[in-house]
Protein backbone atom coordinates (compact mmCIF):
# COMPACT_ATOMS: atom_id res chain seq x y z
CA UNK A 1 0.00 0.00 0.00
CA UNK A 2 1.21 3.60 -0.66
CA UNK A 3 0.28 6.50 0.61
CA UNK A 4 -0.18 9.52 -1.72
CA UNK A 5 0.32 13.41 -0.69
CA UNK A 6 -2.71 15.15 0.61
CA UNK A 7 -4.73 11.44 0.47
CA UNK A 8 -6.11 9.99 4.12
CA UNK A 9 -6.72 6.41 4.09
CA UNK A 10 -9.29 5.60 6.84
CA UNK A 11 -9.55 1.85 8.39
CA UNK A 12 -11.87 0.90 10.98
CA UNK A 13 -11.89 -2.75 12.37
CA UNK A 14 -14.07 -4.41 14.56
CA UNK A 15 -11.91 -5.77 17.76
CA UNK A 16 -14.05 -8.95 17.98
CA UNK A 17 -11.59 -10.83 16.41
CA UNK A 18 -11.00 -14.68 16.47
CA UNK A 19 -8.51 -16.18 18.64
CA UNK A 20 -6.02 -17.29 16.32
CA UNK A 21 -5.77 -13.98 14.94
CA UNK A 22 -5.54 -12.48 18.58
CA UNK A 23 -2.19 -14.79 18.98
CA UNK A 24 -1.09 -13.06 15.98
CA UNK A 25 -0.96 -9.85 16.91
CA UNK A 26 -0.21 -10.68 20.37
CA UNK A 27 3.03 -11.97 18.51
CA UNK A 28 3.69 -8.65 16.90
CA UNK A 29 3.47 -6.27 20.32
CA UNK A 30 6.74 -4.97 22.00
CA UNK A 31 7.55 -5.89 25.49
CA UNK A 32 6.02 -2.54 26.66
CA UNK A 33 3.00 -3.12 25.26
CA UNK A 34 2.60 -6.39 26.18
CA UNK A 35 3.14 -5.15 29.80
CA UNK A 36 0.13 -2.65 28.91
CA UNK A 37 -1.85 -5.65 27.62
CA UNK A 38 -1.50 -7.61 31.23
CA UNK A 39 -2.71 -4.26 32.96
CA UNK A 40 -5.98 -4.96 31.83
CA UNK A 41 -8.59 -6.59 34.36
CA UNK A 42 -10.99 -7.75 31.72
CA UNK A 43 -10.06 -9.96 29.19
CA UNK A 44 -12.09 -8.45 26.42
CA UNK A 45 -10.54 -5.49 27.16
CA UNK A 46 -6.76 -7.07 26.73
CA UNK A 47 -8.15 -8.66 24.00
CA UNK A 48 -9.19 -5.33 22.04
CA UNK A 49 -5.87 -3.48 23.16
CA UNK A 50 -4.07 -6.51 21.41
CA UNK A 51 -6.36 -6.72 18.46
CA UNK A 52 -6.29 -2.89 18.42
CA UNK A 53 -2.36 -2.96 18.04
CA UNK A 54 -1.72 -5.71 16.05
CA UNK A 55 -4.08 -3.99 12.98
CA UNK A 56 -2.34 -0.58 13.22
CA UNK A 57 1.28 -2.88 13.43
CA UNK A 58 -0.32 -4.50 10.34
CA UNK A 59 -1.09 -1.15 8.58
CA UNK A 60 1.68 0.46 9.30
CA UNK A 61 3.93 -2.27 8.24
CA UNK A 62 2.26 -2.69 4.79
CA UNK A 63 2.40 1.36 4.22
CA UNK A 64 6.25 1.74 4.98
CA UNK A 65 6.79 -1.96 3.83
CA UNK A 66 8.68 -3.30 6.62
CA UNK A 67 7.75 -5.85 9.40
CA UNK A 68 5.12 -5.41 11.57
CA UNK A 69 6.67 -6.35 14.85
CA UNK A 70 10.01 -4.27 13.86
CA UNK A 71 7.89 -0.81 14.53
CA UNK A 72 9.44 1.15 16.84
CA UNK A 73 6.36 3.51 18.76
CA UNK A 74 7.48 6.35 20.40
CA UNK A 75 5.10 8.61 22.63
CA UNK A 76 4.05 12.22 23.00
CA UNK A 77 3.26 13.98 26.35
CA UNK A 78 -0.10 12.66 26.28
CA UNK A 79 0.60 9.25 25.04
CA UNK A 80 -0.10 9.65 21.37
CA UNK A 81 1.87 7.15 19.56
CA UNK A 82 4.19 8.17 16.54
CA UNK A 83 6.95 7.06 14.84
CA UNK A 84 10.25 8.89 14.94
CA UNK A 85 12.00 7.31 12.32
CA UNK A 86 9.07 8.34 9.78
CA UNK A 87 8.18 11.92 10.92
CA UNK A 88 6.20 12.68 7.86
CA UNK A 89 3.91 9.50 8.09
CA UNK A 90 1.34 10.76 11.01
CA UNK A 91 -1.48 8.52 12.34
CA UNK A 92 -4.42 8.83 14.75
CA UNK A 93 -6.16 6.00 16.29
CA UNK A 94 -9.84 6.32 17.47
CA UNK A 95 -11.41 4.17 19.33
CA UNK A 96 -14.98 2.77 21.72
CA UNK A 97 -15.66 -0.21 23.25
CA UNK A 98 -14.98 -3.12 20.09
CA UNK A 99 -14.59 -1.05 17.41
CA UNK A 100 -11.27 1.02 16.31
CA UNK A 101 -10.63 3.85 13.40
CA UNK A 102 -7.40 5.01 12.04
CA UNK A 103 -6.49 7.49 9.72
CA UNK A 104 -3.18 7.92 8.41
CA UNK A 105 -2.30 10.42 6.06
CA UNK A 106 1.72 11.47 4.92
CA UNK A 107 1.28 15.50 5.17
CA UNK A 108 1.29 17.64 8.61
CA UNK A 109 -2.49 17.93 8.60
CA UNK A 110 -4.33 16.11 11.56
CA UNK A 111 -7.81 14.43 10.87
CA UNK A 112 -9.85 13.38 13.99
CA UNK A 113 -12.74 10.14 13.69
CA UNK A 114 -15.16 10.08 16.13
CA UNK A 115 -17.10 7.14 15.97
Amino acid sequence: MELQDDVVDIWRADMNVDPIFLETCYGMLSSDELIRADKYTFERDRNYFIARRGILRTLIGQYLNCESHAIVFNYGPYGKPYLSKYPNFQFNISHSQDRFSWPSLRIHHWVSIWN
